[in-house]
Formats: structure tokens, sequence, C-alpha cells
């Protein structure tokens, strides 16, 4: 849920898979509609992590996606929280909606990842961006998105 307020308070979900630290993941409301979820997942305990989220198509560009990033990477960075070093991003090649976002968050865009991104049916290849906690959170050029 995301109030007037400038922070976005995404809900969180406990599953198994917070039992191992592994994953992370929290979800986004409208009152009780459910549009989103944003997530960290592969949590190594070396400081290292990934992104990932989606929101309905209906909400998208309103900013509510970038303030519950915001929010959770705020956690993820803590030392109350994931105390990450470094925040990957990966998406298939293509997906510059959600490149748009990470941008927009502060990743760095570090190449692409051939074959690298694998589904029930086949491989795709993908961006990779990262973030680290040093960084300053300002959108950076990406050379695979036009400005």
């Amino acid at each position: 849920m995301c109030p007037t307020q400038n922070r976005c308070s995404p809900r969180l979900i406990r599953g198994a898979s917070w039992a191992g630290e592994l994953h992370r993941t929290w979800v986004i409301r409208d009152g009780a509609t459910l549009v989103g979820t944003i997530g960290f997942y592969r949590l190594d305990g070396q400081g290292n992590g990934e992104i990932g989220y989606w929101i309905a198509p209906d909400q998208r560009g309103g900013g509510r996606l970038r303030e519950a990033a915001n929010a959770v990477i705020d956690w993820a960075f803590s030392s109350e929280g994931a105390a990450l070093t470094r925040i990957e991003w990966r998406a298939v090649v293509g997906n510059e909606a959600s490149a748009r976002v990470a941008r927009a968050l502060g990743f760095r865009f570090e190449g692409t990842l051939r074959q690298a991104l694998v589904s029930a049916k086949h491989r795709d290849d993908g961006w990779i961006a990262a973030l680290l906690k040093i960084d300053e959170r300002m959108p950076q050029p990406w050379p695979v998105l036009e400005d």
C-alpha cells in the first residue's frame, strides 16, 4: 500500500522460503486489492541478492512500484534487514519497462547474459544490472534504453 506520504509500505508475505532466508517477498496493495509484488531472491548470506518485481498493467506509470522498490532496497541494505552489499536485477532482453524502473532506482547496466534466464519452455538472453550499497541512487545512462 502506498500512502500519500513519501514512503511505500509493502506488506510482507512469509512463506517456506523465509525459513531458509533465501527469498523475501512483499505485496503491494491498494486497499484490499493486490496491485504488485516485489522481492529479493537468491540471498546468499555473503551480501548479495537479486531484486524482482511485478505490477499490474493498470497500475503502471504512477511511481508506486518505484516507491515500493526504494523502501525494500533501503531494508535490504540496512543492517536490520538483509545487510546486502550488492543487489542484482535481471530481465529478459527487451523488457524495457522493467529496465526503466531499475534505471530510475539507480541500477547500473552491466551487460547481457546469453541464454541465462531459464523457464520451463526455453532459455532467454537476459540483461543484468546492479546497485551497490555505496552507489548514489541516481539514474544512470543505459546503452540498451533510448532516453
